[in-house]
């Protein structure tokens, strides 16, 4: 409610603003040639403002729920065989004569994540790449990707991925998603701040335009007073 009256507000301001542009401009250049100013003006800065808010908004989802970056979480004195996951147990690394842990049954990356302090009430594995992280940063030897969800009434879930490089380090990264109004309220403060500075682009924009319309318009008028002399 508090942003549909701030919406409205900031309209109610604009058009007064049109009209008042509108009147200065017809009382000094004619109203003909004041009309197609402000409706090029106002058209065009809004036009930029929009073509900025689309931009900086199209991943609006990953900046609100952006997954960590790849980070090495431990190395290892043998080269692996496999990754495997064990049920109620965890993440092991298997290798010719020795297996290794590396999670319980939680496989979250990050011990101060979101997804640490988590219980899941179904893990998943993937080996194909998810579309909701990014791949490692070096071509892994082995990789093993999780997904994993909550309780139906959080509306959430989570996703981590472990993969194993060429020197026998363990890399991963994770990312936590939610829906719902908890997810909503998440994207709204973002969206909201993204149309802060779209707005901000449309103010510059409108004064630019302004500026350069006036200096146009008073050379001109210059020129024909001379012309008239």
């Amino acid at each position: 409610m508090y942003i549909d009256w701030f919406a409205l507000s900031i309209l109610l301001i604009l058009i007064a603003l049109a009209f008042l542009i509108r009147f200065i401009f017809s009382k000094r250049y004619g109203q003909s040639l004041a009309n197609k100013l402000v409706a090029g003006i106002f058209g065009t800065s809004f036009l930029i403002a929009f073509i900025t808010f689309k931009i900086i908004s199209r991943d609006i989802n990953d900046r609100a729920f952006p997954a960590t970056e790849w980070k090495q979480y431990m190395k290892l004195q043998q080269s692996v065989e496999k990754l495997e996951y064990r049920p109620s147990l965890g993440l092991y690394a298997i290798q010719e004569t020795n297996e290794v842990q590396i999670t319980d049954e939680n496989p979250f990356c990050v011990n101060e994540g979101q997804l640490a302090n988590l219980k899941p009430r179904e893990i998943q594995t993937s080996d194909s790449q998810l579309s909701e992280l990014s791949p490692p940063p070096q071509s892994a030897v082995h990789q093993i990707n999780f997904i994993l969800s909550y309780p139906i009434d959080a509306d959430e879930i989570g996703f981590s991925s472990f993969a194993t490089l060429e020197n026998d380090e363990i890399w991963c990264t994770e990312r936590y998603m939610r829906g719902g109004p908890g997810g909503a309220v998440a994207i709204g403060f973002l969206g909201f701040a993204y149309l802060m500075i779209s707005a901000l682009v449309f103010a510059g924009s409108l004064i630019v335009l302004l500026i350069l319309s006036i200096i146009s318009l008073e050379i001109r008028r210059h020129q024909k007073d001379n012309d008239s002399a």
